[in-house]
């Protein structure tokens, strides 16, 4: 389906040192299939990033605190064994991409996943276990017990 997908350019943050050396591991673990979409070619300006399909699913490696998330405020999603967070507006709409990221994962991983693959789940549990295998999740995210 993707054979003839063009390359895809991706800007992507700056990494370097051992967090350069997690995302090449997690690079090389990830799978050639995602979503029955196929793995495609990506030429990123920083840290790596994957894709697969077209649209194109869109993982990249080492970025930041995505703008929204409070440790104490904002709700954690596990799926798989792999904390992400959503915002609430691209949970609530089935339409719109989804762009998770990973909490409490040391570098942080963001993926942007089309509305041609919503619902979100099926993409997140079929690559969780490339990241729980190669991705230190030394702070895991906090959900509070709803008994509280």
């Amino acid at each position: 389906m993707t054979a003839c997908a063009p390359t895809l350019e991706v800007d992507t943050p700056d990494v370097t040192g051992a967090d350069a050396e997690v995302c090449a591991d997690l690079v090389d673990a990830l799978p050639d299939e995602l979503a029955n979409a196929r793995r495609r070619e990506v030429v990123s300006s920083g840290s790596e990033a994957v894709a697969w399909g077209d649209p194109p699913i869109l993982l990249t490696c080492g970025v930041g605190t995505p703008l929204g998330f409070s440790r104490v405020a904002s709700a954690c999603q596990d799926v798989a064994g792999v904390d992400w967070f959503v915002p609430d507006e691209q949970m609530e709409d089935q339409t719109a991409e989804a762009v998770a990221t990973t909490i409490g994962f040391d570098p942080a991983l963001e993926l942007r996943i089309p509305a041609d693959y919503r619902p979100p789940v099926r993409v997140l549990t079929e690559i969780a276990p490339a990241i729980r295998a190669t991705v230190p999740n030394p702070n895991p995210c906090v959900v509070a017990d709803p008994r509280d």
